[in-house]
């Protein structure tokens, strides 16, 4: 699956592929797992289904962060 962060104008900040889950964690945040990483999303306004395969995660860009985790494996 591709998922693009995206702000209210529909222009892309960020854009992924290989995701394989995208959750919603709270009322205004979203994890994302693609291969080994964990990404959080904050500030989501909505998600919308694009054309395909492709989800659109609307932020507010004044406010909104991008986190990285890695998935450690034991």
């Amino acid at each position: 699956m591709i998922v693009h962060v995206v702000n209210v104008k529909k222009n892309i900040l960020s854009a992924m592929s290989g995701v394989t889950a995208v959750m919603m964690l709270q009322k205004d945040k979203a994890q994302i797992i693609a291969g080994r990483n964990i990404y959080i999303v904050s500030d989501l306004l909505r998600i919308e289904k694009s054309d395909g395969d492709i989800l659109n995660l609307i932020v507010d860009t004044v406010t909104f962060r991008f986190k990285m985790q890695r998935i450690e494996q034991f």
